[in-house]
């Protein structure tokens, strides 16, 4: 079973992927951004703006085939970066997945602030226009199950994750 998860960027898919994958034996976390970077040998965050949005969600779609069809033996969650998120052909993407898809969710305001070093380009309002778009809430809202994070510690937020995984794998 191939796992989607969505949210906005800082939020921690990735950290509450790989922790998933340390807590549940059989179950793979790949981070999407990394996986395309290196099969392209470019980072994500170079590729999409050469390539542009819907170029860049092809190759997502492609990443994630292969991944599918390595992933026989294992449940596998991977953490879509948001880049992927930016065409506006994402969200058909998310609703035709035939697995599970998984948006965590956070107020903006925590989310900018545990990205403090990631977001020194934009401020809180910049950062809430993109990740909080009334698109990218369609897009969260579009995902089967949503984890809302907001007010937790990091370890409660990763066993919550956890719990949701183990439901889904169950």
């Amino acid at each position: 079973m191939i796992i989607l998860v969505i949210g906005p960027s800082g939020v921690g898919k990735s950290d509450y992927g790989a922790h998933v994958s340390r807590a549940i034996p059989g179950c793979r976390f790949v981070d999407l951004d990394c996986a395309l970077s290196e099969r392209w040998g470019t980072p994500a965050s170079q590729m999409l703006p050469e390539i542009g949005d819907d170029a860049f969600l092809d190759r997502c779609q492609q990443e994630v085939c292969r991944l599918m069809a390595s992933s026989a033996e294992a449940n596998t969650i991977i953490a879509v970066g948001a880049g992927a998120l930016q065409s506006r052909r994402a969200s058909d993407w998310i609703l035709r997945h035939k697995g599970p898809t998984v948006a965590i969710v956070s107020e903006p305001g925590e989310v900018y602030s545990r990205g403090a070093a990631r977001n020194q380009r934009r401020s809180l309002e910049e950062f809430a226009q993109t990740e909080y778009s009334v698109y990218r809430k369609a897009l969260y809202n579009a995902a089967r199950f949503q984890l809302c994070v907001s007010g937790l510690l990091v370890e409660e937020a990763r066993e919550r994750f956890v719990a949701l995984v183990r439901n889904l794998t169950e």
